[in-house]
């Protein structure tokens, strides 16, 4: 109770502001740290207090920033019709790396929650320097991308990439120019910070963009090159360096470079055919060059389209596989606002919109049918995939020699009680009743599916809602192709339980929020918030499905997550209790929104009677609720 007590208190509470904390009048940045404020500054009035990195900015006289790295100049842009061919090139960041300053916290008021919420949802933190809070503004953008010039021009990568986050998350969303420009100045300091996934990820952001001016995406091809390089990808970076002028003398070094690794570069010049033809290829079969694409597909509704940029495109912008696109099959009366906008430009998305319905499985067929890529990837708009997500699932099948590839253990949060916890099926079942259930939980759960194109159409998802991804499974093992799995344990997807999933999640053991800040999904977090509202409503869900005829079934866990090691723990090491207590909590209905069923087209299942008629009571035995659970996850519940 006393452990309960705290981790509520670390949930509810909000960091109050300290008072009278110096701020820069000129970007608004806080904090005594000397880092940010000479002394000289700190004696100003308050009006006219600048912070190191303004201060610098204003300092300078030159409309270009330089860094000296390797031999090879660095220039940031300060504006977005910057087209100076003399110029020479510089690197980039992913524009869904988030800014470092980002921080979940939880409200503590009413303001913004529905009156009868009940469950802690999580916040973004709209105060503290350099964060991307407030309407989109290009005169705020502006502000912060000089702000990040200069932490850059003196240093402070940290601090550039955060500014350069913050500016990018203020632009409104047509200025394509100003996002390719942030982007590529955002890759610059991912690469003085050697994070050359980072710097890949914002060149190829800014690549999409048509409206990238000629020398902006020079630069872009030049320094995603470069981070090519240093991870040892040579091919990619002789197709960038491929479409440069050879008259420059960093793009001469670079290709010296890789030619010493891997032979000749062709091409040059950066003709404009070159990467026409290359594009064209690549549509046409899948592959140019060796590319290898994949094509992640995400089936949504009309109450989904809420996240769709924060959390769906995001996730899929930030993935550093180079060569991707993303097939969105919606169904509703209304189109997704962010994908149908006449602003929206991204080469790689293709949107489907359908105003009748379909279930899951027809719009994952619809999703594949229209996919280009070698690759499926399953990409679901509630959940949340790291960075890295497609290239280890990608590793994964490669090394298993397998056609099929999905998650054996993965993180999961609920967004109706904040909970997190880890399954792992590879490390065995916490009771030994509930070894036969491994195989359920392991060849089900679709969110991690990523499988080679060409089991299609001969293996095709059901016209269903419910359980299509556990029938492909059996039959793609049932034909004879290889199923291989990756174990999850440092946190490249995250899977959200919200009420409106279609089916709950067990875990082994509790992780807190704090770890999932520290791992790759920590920068994707503040996009749960705008989920949970979409999906959870910031209620919990509990026993609304719990009766049955003269008995009900009740559960003290709350929610779509059952976390053995915390229920264990509330029943101070009695498994057998805790076995009761998770079939209690299965049968209860928690977790899952009133309508579920009626939506699914399922019937609610009904536990077996010997259940029933021994719920409640401290005789229930293990083997009961062994059956018991196992006929509620056979039958849905």
């Amino acid at each position: 109770e006393l452990c309960a007590s705290v981790v509520w208190a670390f949930f509810t509470s909000t960091p109050t502001r300290p008072a009278s904390m110096p701020r820069c009048a000129a970007c608004g940045r806080e904090g005594k740290n000397a880092d940010l404020f000479a002394k000289a500054q700190l004696a100003k009035p308050a009006g006219e207090r600048r912070c190191k990195g303004c201060t610098a900015a204003a300092s300078s006289e030159e409309n270009e920033l330089t860094l000296e790295e390797n031999d090879d100049e660095l220039i940031l842009e300060e504006n977005d019709d910057d087209d100076d061919d003399d110029e020479p090139l510089v690197l980039e960041e992913n524009e869904a790396e988030s800014d470092s300053s980002d921080d979940l916290v939880l409200e503590d008021n009413a303001a913004g929650r529905t009156s009868d919420s009940e469950g802690p949802m999580l916040e973004e933190n709209e105060d503290g320097g350099s964060g991307g809070g407030g309407a989109p503004s290009a005169e705020r953008a502006d502000a912060l991308r000089a702000e990040g010039n200069g932490h850059f021009k003196v240093g402070r990568v940290a601090e550039a990439r955060a500014a350069y986050g913050a500016a990018l998350s203020s632009l409104p969303l047509g200025d394509n120019a100003g996002r390719a420009t942030l982007l590529t100045n955002r890759a610059a300091a991912a690469l003085k910070a050697t994070d050359w996934t980072a710097a890949i990820n914002d060149c190829t952001a800014a690549l999409t963009l048509t409206a990238i001016g000629s020398e902006t995406r020079r630069k872009a091809l030049f320094r995603r090159a470069t981070a090519f390089v240093e991870v040892g990808d040579h091919s990619s970076a002789r197709r960038d360096l491929g479409e440069l002028p050879l008259d420059d003398s960093a793009v001469a070094r670079l290709r010296r470079t890789v030619e010493a690794a891997s032979g000749p570069v062709r091409g040059g010049g950066g003709a404009a055919a070159t990467t026409a033809a290359s594009e064209a290829a690549g549509a046409a079969s899948g592959r140019a060059g060796g590319r290898r694409v994949i094509s992640c597909i995400a089936p949504t509704t009309p109450e989904r389209h809420l996240f769709h940029e924060s959390a769906l495109y995001r996730c899929f912008a930030a993935q550093t596989h180079p060569h991707t696109e993303l097939v969105v099959v919606d169904t509703g009366p209304t189109p997704s606002a962010f994908f149908s906008s006449a602003e929206f430009e991204d080469r790689r998305v293709k949107y489907i919109h359908q105003v009748g319905h379909m279930t899951i499985g027809e719009k994952r067929n619809v999703a594949i049918a229209a996919a280009s890529g070698d690759f499926i990837c399953h990409f679901d708009d509630d959940d949340l995939y790291a960075p890295s997500y497609l290239a280890t699932m990608l590793a994964a099948l490669d090394d298993a020699g397998a056609d099929f590839v999905k998650l054996s253990a993965w993180f999961v949060h609920d967004l109706q009680t904040g909970a997190t916890g880890h399954f792992d099926a590879e490390a065995g079942m916490p009771h030994p009743s509930l070894a036969p259930l491994t195989e359920q939980f392991l060849y089900t759960y679709g969110f991690s599916f990523l499988y080679r194109r060409k089991l299609f159409p001969a293996f095709s998802f059901a016209a269903t809602s419910w359980g299509e991804d556990q029938d492909i499974l059996k039959r793609v093992r049932g034909g004879g192709r290889r199923v291989a799995l990756h174990r999850d344990r440092t946190g490249i997807c995250l899977h959200n339980q919200h009420g409106e999933n279609c089916s709950r999640s067990f875990a082994q053991t509790t992780v807190t929020l704090d770890t999932l800040r520290a791992s790759p999904l920590g920068p994707l977090l503040p996009a749960l918030p705008l989920i949970g509202r979409a999906l959870a409503g910031g209620r919990r869900v509990e026993g609304e499905s719990g009766v049955y005829g003269d008995k009900e079934v009740r559960s003290d866990n709350a929610g779509g997550l059952f976390c053995w090691d915390s229920q264990l723990a509330a029943r101070r090491g009695d498994g057998d209790g805790t076995l009761t207590a998770f079939t209690e909590w299965l049968w209860s209905g928690n977790g899952f929104s009133k309508a579920r069923y009626d939506k699914l087209g399922l019937a609610r299942p009904a536990p077996p009677q010997q259940f029933l008629e021994r719920n409640g009571s401290s005789a229930a035995a293990a083997g009961g609720g062994t059956a018991a659970a196992a006929e509620a996850l056979r039958a849905g519940a």
